[in-house]
Protein backbone atom coordinates (compact mmCIF):
# COMPACT_ATOMS: atom_id res chain seq x y z
CA UNK A 1 0.00 0.00 0.00
CA UNK A 2 1.00 3.42 -0.70
CA UNK A 3 1.59 5.96 1.31
CA UNK A 4 -0.38 9.20 0.13
CA UNK A 5 1.63 12.37 1.50
CA UNK A 6 -1.20 15.31 0.99
CA UNK A 7 0.13 19.14 0.30
CA UNK A 8 -0.34 22.41 1.99
CA UNK A 9 -2.92 24.23 0.34
CA UNK A 10 -4.31 27.96 0.36
CA UNK A 11 -7.05 27.08 3.53
CA UNK A 12 -3.83 24.91 5.16
CA UNK A 13 -3.72 26.68 8.71
CA UNK A 14 -0.68 24.65 9.85
CA UNK A 15 0.91 25.89 6.93
CA UNK A 16 0.62 29.80 8.66
CA UNK A 17 1.12 28.30 11.91
CA UNK A 18 4.81 27.84 10.99
CA UNK A 19 8.15 30.02 10.81
CA UNK A 20 8.04 31.29 7.80
CA UNK A 21 11.17 31.02 5.27
CA UNK A 22 12.00 35.21 4.69
CA UNK A 23 12.14 36.56 0.85
CA UNK A 24 13.66 40.03 1.56
CA UNK A 25 14.36 42.32 -1.18
CA UNK A 26 14.53 46.51 -2.16
CA UNK A 27 15.84 49.89 -4.01
CA UNK A 28 19.17 50.92 -3.92
CA UNK A 29 18.03 54.64 -3.39
CA UNK A 30 19.50 55.49 -6.41
CA UNK A 31 18.11 58.14 -9.25
CA UNK A 32 15.41 56.37 -10.89
CA UNK A 33 12.70 57.66 -12.64
CA UNK A 34 8.84 56.89 -11.31
CA UNK A 35 8.71 52.90 -10.96
CA UNK A 36 6.40 50.02 -10.80
CA UNK A 37 7.83 46.71 -9.76
CA UNK A 38 5.86 43.50 -9.62
CA UNK A 39 6.97 40.69 -6.99
CA UNK A 40 5.78 37.10 -8.26
CA UNK A 41 6.27 35.29 -4.86
CA UNK A 42 7.10 31.12 -5.30
CA UNK A 43 4.95 30.48 -2.45
CA UNK A 44 2.44 31.95 -0.39
CA UNK A 45 3.01 35.02 2.04
CA UNK A 46 2.54 34.97 5.31
CA UNK A 47 2.92 37.93 6.51
CA UNK A 48 4.03 41.01 4.90
CA UNK A 49 6.66 44.30 5.60
CA UNK A 50 7.21 47.32 3.92
CA UNK A 51 9.82 50.01 5.06
CA UNK A 52 9.50 53.27 3.42
CA UNK A 53 13.04 54.34 4.21
CA UNK A 54 12.90 58.15 3.17
CA UNK A 55 13.42 60.42 5.40
CA UNK A 56 10.00 62.96 3.86
CA UNK A 57 6.80 61.65 4.81
CA UNK A 58 5.86 63.33 1.77
CA UNK A 59 7.59 60.53 -0.45
CA UNK A 60 5.37 58.10 -0.47
CA UNK A 61 5.49 54.40 -1.54
CA UNK A 62 2.11 52.95 -2.96
CA UNK A 63 1.41 48.85 -2.22
CA UNK A 64 -1.25 46.95 -4.10
CA UNK A 65 -2.22 43.22 -4.72
CA UNK A 66 -2.98 44.02 -8.45
CA UNK A 67 -2.03 45.95 -10.94
CA UNK A 68 -5.39 47.67 -11.55
CA UNK A 69 -5.13 48.15 -8.33
CA UNK A 70 -2.40 50.39 -8.88
CA UNK A 71 -3.56 52.06 -11.91
CA UNK A 72 -7.33 51.72 -12.08
CA UNK A 73 -10.28 54.08 -11.74
CA UNK A 74 -10.80 52.68 -8.06
CA UNK A 75 -6.96 52.90 -6.54
CA UNK A 76 -7.25 49.57 -4.36
CA UNK A 77 -3.50 50.38 -2.96
CA UNK A 78 -2.36 51.95 0.14
CA UNK A 79 0.13 54.72 0.92
CA UNK A 80 3.51 54.04 3.20
CA UNK A 81 4.72 57.60 4.33
CA UNK A 82 8.48 57.81 4.25
CA UNK A 83 9.95 56.69 7.27
CA UNK A 84 7.57 54.24 7.96
CA UNK A 85 6.94 50.40 8.76
CA UNK A 86 3.93 48.75 7.37
CA UNK A 87 3.38 44.91 8.74
CA UNK A 88 0.91 43.25 6.96
CA UNK A 89 -0.42 39.66 8.60
CA UNK A 90 -1.11 38.70 4.75
CA UNK A 91 -1.65 35.86 2.80
CA UNK A 92 -1.17 36.62 -1.12
CA UNK A 93 1.22 35.59 -4.05
CA UNK A 94 1.76 38.85 -5.54
CA UNK A 95 2.74 42.50 -4.85
CA UNK A 96 3.40 45.55 -6.61
CA UNK A 97 5.13 48.55 -5.38
CA UNK A 98 5.20 52.13 -7.22
CA UNK A 99 7.41 54.53 -5.67
CA UNK A 100 8.64 57.81 -6.58
CA UNK A 101 12.24 58.71 -8.17
CA UNK A 102 14.91 57.93 -5.89
CA UNK A 103 12.90 56.00 -3.33
CA UNK A 104 14.41 53.63 -0.73
CA UNK A 105 12.68 50.84 0.72
CA UNK A 106 12.44 47.68 1.43
CA UNK A 107 9.93 44.39 1.49
CA UNK A 108 10.38 41.80 3.96
CA UNK A 109 7.27 38.54 3.11
CA UNK A 110 7.66 35.47 5.41
CA UNK A 111 6.77 32.69 2.96
CA UNK A 112 4.70 29.30 3.64
CA UNK A 113 5.68 26.06 2.28
CA UNK A 114 1.85 26.45 0.13
CA UNK A 115 3.63 26.92 -3.62
CA UNK A 116 1.93 30.14 -5.07
CA UNK A 117 0.18 28.41 -8.10
CA UNK A 118 -2.07 26.87 -5.41
CA UNK A 119 -3.51 30.30 -4.83
CA UNK A 120 -6.14 32.30 -6.26
CA UNK A 121 -5.22 35.44 -8.30
CA UNK A 122 -6.87 38.87 -6.62
CA UNK A 123 -8.68 40.34 -8.70
CA UNK A 124 -12.22 42.51 -8.30
CA UNK A 125 -13.62 39.64 -11.54
CA UNK A 126 -12.59 36.99 -9.52
CA UNK A 127 -14.31 37.80 -6.54
CA UNK A 128 -12.12 39.99 -4.32
CA UNK A 129 -13.26 43.80 -5.41
CA UNK A 130 -11.13 45.24 -3.04
CA UNK A 131 -7.85 44.83 -4.51
CA UNK A 132 -8.81 46.00 -8.35
CA UNK A 133 -10.57 44.99 -11.36
CA UNK A 134 -13.50 44.76 -12.56
CA UNK A 135 -16.16 43.14 -9.61
CA UNK A 136 -18.29 40.33 -10.40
Amino acid sequence: MAINHPKAGPNSVPAYQLSAVPYVTGSTGAAETITKKRFDFPYVTRFIAVSNLNGTVTNELRLAFSEEGLDGAQKNYFSVPGSSVVNLDIRCKTVFITTSASSEWSLCAGMTTIPASEFPVLTGSNGFSGVGGSPV
